[in-house]
């Protein structure tokens, strides 16, 4: 079936559209794009690691969990964590093993570079004053 179909079945549509016709495209168009922004946000998870000021710090205990949770990096120890370069790299190291981590120059994006050649992204968002990362 085509639109001519229901221009012979409907006549009087021809001219104007039917307000049932325009009732129902709004609310499957509002449905749509209900589903579409729930399925962003499931497919987009945004999840709170650390604040990059509290590195190291209060957050090390959190930021070493992460490494080792989900990505399977077991060997850092609080002792091992220290910041360099004006505070915008963070560097994990003993006598074998390294990652650093290193802020962008705008602030909004944090490399980890690990020696096995691994390289993630992050995104930073300053809240309250201070530079949190996302995965």
């Amino acid at each position: 079936m085509d639109i001519e179909y229901y221009k012979e079945m409907y006549p009087e549509w021809n001219n104007q559209m039917h307000p049932l016709m325009v009732f129902l495209i709004i609310f499957l168009t509002i449905g749509l794009f209900t589903i579409i922004s729930y399925l962003h946000i499931y497919y987009t998870k945004i999840e709170y690691l650390f604040s990059w000021d509290e590195i190291p710090g209060n957050d090390d205990k959190r930021f070493i969990e992460f490494l080792k949770d989900e990505l399977k990096i077991e060997w850092v120890k609080i002792e091992d964590i220290s910041k360099i370069d004006d505070g915008k790299t963070i560097i994990v190291s003993n006598k074998e093993k390294s990652l650093s981590l290193k802020l962008s120059n705008e602030k909004t994006k944090v490399n980890l570079k690990i020696d096995d050649d691994r390289v993630y992204e992050f995104t930073v968002k300053t809240e309250n004053g201070k530079l949190n990362i996302y995965i």
